[in-house]
């Protein structure tokens, strides 16, 4: 799992670095696959990963919008916010911690 995580962090970082040679307009405009722009889809990966971790802690979600994270600067800040949880909690991952949430795929209990 941690090679995973690890992976997808240096490619995150690459994305950040591609998208500040772009345009505020290129990276917000509406594409097809992901979650609308560019920037929105990196905003909803670091949110799906943030929230996945605080989930299988029993913690709270986070409920921000997109609109207050629309600049790379922002979104780097907020995985900032985010990643040391994560980076605290992926040593500690479990094939375990899957057991008993509803399946994505499904809607069942139970992997």
């Amino acid at each position: 799992m941690q090679m995973l995580f690890k992976y997808n962090w240096g490619v995150r970082e690459d994305w950040f670095k591609w998208c500040e040679e772009l345009s505020v307009a290129e990276i917000l405009e509406e594409r097809s696959g992901g979650v609308g722009g560019i920037l929105h889809t990196l905003f909803h990966i670091i949110d799906v990963e943030w929230s996945w971790v605080r989930t299988l802690q029993g913690k709270s979600d986070f409920n921000e919008s997109f609109e207050q994270y629309s600049s790379i600067p922002k979104i780097r800040e907020l995985e900032a916010a985010f990643r040391p949880e994560v980076e605290a909690f992926v040593p500690k991952w479990k094939r375990s911690f899957g057991t008993g949430m509803k399946s994505w795929r499904t809607g069942s209990s139970g992997m």
